[in-house]
């Protein structure tokens, strides 16, 4: 696995609220149009969700973003309905929730170190099993792949996956356009 040594993570605090809006921008131009809100991005921040925002950095220039998390049981109820007949262990099950990384800087191991250090992150919590969601657009270099690397085992795919959220949302896909989103979901787990 390709970790880009040019590259520095760092876990994001309230003091960081200043880069919320290129954290959206980020986001928008990987996940689409109001997959991820400011709204968001600021409750994050300020520490009014049990989210953790962590950024890619290379020469001072934010290149990437990652949401991480612990599940709560409720949580884990619900992504163990999603993913039946298979269910989640019972462990302390940390969560890679979004990614992005500028495209003019793919491809450069930036995606492979944030998977690394929110892995790292959710480890120093207590977590023993990790799970993602990826989105299928279809296209070959995606996030699916780089999870497998990881070693993550792919457990449920789901067709349409964001349509209803993304109808609700009002969010465009970068694939689909406006909603709805018709692209597909992996959902992987890591138990380490």
């Amino acid at each position: 696995m390709k970790r880009n040594n040019q590259v520095r993570i760092i876990k994001l605090f309230p003091k960081d609220i200043v880069l919320a809006k290129e954290i959206v921008e980020i986001f928008s131009e990987s996940l689409g149009f109001n997959y991820i809100t400011r709204k968001e991005i600021t409750n994050i921040l300020n520490n009014k969700t049990d989210k953790i925002l962590l950024a890619a950095f290379m020469n001072h220039n934010m290149v990437g973003v990652r949401i991480i998390k612990i599940l709560n049981q409720k949580e884990i109820n619900d992504f163990n309905q999603v993913i039946k007949p298979q269910k989640l262990p019972h462990h302390k099950i940390g969560m890679l929730v979004s990614s992005a990384v500028r495209k003019c800087f793919r491809q450069q191991g930036i995606g492979t170190s944030m998977i690394y250090e929110g892995i790292k992150e959710l480890k120093k919590m207590g977590c023993s099993v990790y799970v993602a969601t990826a989105w299928d657009s279809g296209q070959q270099k995606s996030s699916t792949a780089l999870l497998e690397k990881f070693n993550f085992k792919k457990i449920k795919v789901l067709k349409n996956y964001w349509k209803e959220k993304s109808i609700v949302q009002n969010f465009e896909c970068p694939v689909c356009g406006k909603p709805p989103c018709t692209c597909t979901a992996v959902f992987y787990m890591l138990d380490k």
